[in-house]
């Protein structure tokens, strides 16, 4: 029982340490302007407020690079 206590303890101190000590800042830039955003971490580490299409459109990115890849084997073979 001591043991799990202490473990308990260590748990809610590392978690209130990370807190502290963790800072994630996103960056986004609009014409000439920039834009500072910091995450919020939950108590396990994960980011709460992704920024919009921080991932971008994968299914678009992949559609556009196949496009351009075309066109480019089609000026080749010409």
């Amino acid at each position: 029982m001591f043991t799990k206590l202490r473990l308990v303890n260590f748990k809610s101190w590392y978690e209130l340490q990370m807190q502290k000590d963790t800072a994630l800042y996103f960056c986004n830039n609009t014409g000439s302007q920039s834009h500072i955003t910091r995450m919020e971490l939950d108590l396990l580490g994960n980011i709460q407020n992704w920024p919009e299409d921080f991932f971008g459109e994968p299914l678009q990115e992949q559609i556009a690079m196949q496009r351009a890849q075309l066109s480019q084997q089609k000026r080749h073979a010409s």
